[in-house]
């Protein structure tokens, strides 16, 4: 399953979709006391542009012992001025309400800890992550045309289990579930009648492990922003009979977060929070002229390309997405799934035609790098361009500085050899079924080897603000493509 998902605080200058509230908490000059400022704001996905209310968000605090010092039941309410005593204290903001295990709507919550100090201005922001779970089911008209009847079961440890049925429609609306605390898999049930009056029964279980990234550091367990799709794909034998169903479940992370900025100061004044950190423009200056694609020694034995596959002819290529690929495919398309994916028989991941070592997802050729032909570096760019090796991934992942910034409009990673070189990786998200999805705050990059263990994967690079890895992830998306040269 892929999983990709944002880490931190969304800047307001890169989403553009925010609403905000601010308030002031005073000082009385005879004691020492300290004057708060507050500032709830909430950022929205770039594919919604929605604007999100905040003013109705609950605000907390609470003494180094845990009391609670004060509350504000919506961020509307807190006073003009309020007198706040110097010491250790911790901020709380969250969705409004007590959180349940199945909601209609997602629940926001997050914490730090703040320091007010006499004569000193004081700054602390509270991320509010998503604490619960959006899960939709979809079911295309291949699957309406054979089911008459179906049952869904999604069971997270947890003594309630998440239930879809033919009872809630065909189109149901997605669920928010809290997972159980140290979830590391799921267990997904699949009951179904067809038009033939014959039964399908599919078990699944549904893991991390081959997450390729994550969202609180390296957890394996399913925690609240991740995002689960699920899709089902009949299995027809050879005599038209559907005797089982494919399973293909998407993992994502939302891309929102809600955000409290708090800064102290004693002095009577109100201190405007700082700005987020200012956009870089084009420090890298990686090309002696504008004839790209230009190799670059990064001292990993081989020279990389100074930009994307795709992006060569556009201004100031080294900062563009460039074009998307499915592994193993050199053309771009409208769609990237199973259903699409040139080597595979359209209808899932265990159907696979070339570079498949397991019989377990279908022909077997036992190749596990990529033929030059199907190579997209090499087929769109020619000469010596290739796409990197899983160990060229590695080279320039460990053996080089990545500082995360952005250049012009677009986040990603500087990258700086021992030699001094650099390169820079935008954060191009990814495509998928449903167009282009977390460009700007992830990346991910294809190599031409093929992950042996699980043939339906290859191994990629994937980054975003707080990590860089090499990993692998299911073979069907588009990703980006990043060409070497000896």
């Amino acid at each position: 399953m892929k999983y990709a998902l944002l880490t931190g605080c969304l800047a307001i200058t890169a989403l553009g979709a925010c609403v905000s509230e601010d308030r002031d908490l005073g000082q009385d000059s005879k004691t020492d006391k300290g004057r708060l400022a507050l500032n709830v704001t909430r950022t929205e996905p770039m594919e919604t542009r929605a604007v999100t209310e905040v003013s109705n968000y609950p605000v907390l605090l609470y003494d180094k012992n845990g009391d609670e010092v004060m509350r504000w039941d919506a961020l509307s309410e807190v006073p003009a001025t309020y007198v706040l005593s110097v010491g250790n204290y911790t901020v709380e903001s969250h969705t409004p309400g007590v959180i349940q295990k199945r909601m209609t709507t997602p629940y926001y919550k997050g914490t730090t800890e703040v320091e007010i100090l006499k004569d000193t201005k004081t700054k602390a922001e509270v991320v509010c992550k998503m604490q619960n779970s959006p899960i939709t089911v979809h079911y295309d008209q291949n699957f309406l045309d054979v089911f008459t009847a179906w049952e869904i079961t999604l069971n997270d440890g947890g003594t309630t289990a998440l239930s879809f049925t033919d009872a809630n429609g065909t189109a149901p609306a997605t669920i928010y579930w809290l997972f159980e605390d140290e979830a590391e898999e799921l267990k997904l049930d699949f009951r179904g009648t067809t038009t033939e009056g014959s039964t399908v029964v599919d078990h699944n279980v549904l893991t991390k492990n081959i997450a390729v990234e994550h969202y609180d550091g390296d957890s394996q367990f399913f925690t609240g922003g991740d995002a689960l799709n699920i899709n089902f794909t009949p299995v027809e034998t050879t005599a038209g009979h559907v005797t089982a169903i494919i399973i293909n479940a998407d993992v994502t992370f939302t891309e929102t977060n809600s955000k409290l900025t708090l800064e102290v100061t004693d002095n009577g004044k109100t201190q405007e929070p700082s700005e987020e950190d200012p956009i870089e423009e084009d420090p890298l200056n990686l090309c002696p002229d504008n004839n790209h694609p230009h190799a670059i020694d990064m001292g990993t034995g081989v020279k990389w390309a100074c930009c994307n596959v795709g992006a060569e002819s556009e201004s100031q290529p080294q900062a563009q997405y460039g074009s998307y690929f499915a592994w193993g495919e050199t053309t771009t398309k409208t769609t990237y799934s199973w259903s699409t994916y040139k080597w595979s028989r359209g209808n899932g991941s265990k159907t696979l035609t070339k570079y498949n070592n397991s019989s377990s997802y279908g022909n077997v050729d036992y190749k596990i790098q990529l033929e030059l032909s199907d190579d997209a570096a090499r087929v769109n760019w020619g000469g010596n361009w290739r796409m990197p090796t899983i160990d060229e991934l590695n080279a320039l992942n460990t053996q080089c500085t990545w500082t995360w910034t952005t250049v012009g409009d677009k986040n990603g990673y500087k990258v700086t050899a021992t030699n001094g070189n650099t390169l820079f990786l935008p954060a191009a998200g990814y495509r998928g079924d449903s167009g282009l999805r977390t460009d700007g705050s992830n990346g991910h990059y294809w190599s031409s080897s093929l992950y042996t263990p699980t043939a339906n994967n290859a191994h990629c690079l994937n980054l975003n603000s707080s990590s860089h890895n090499v990993s692998c992830t299911y073979r069907q998306p588009g990703y980006s493509v990043r060409p070497v040269t000896e």
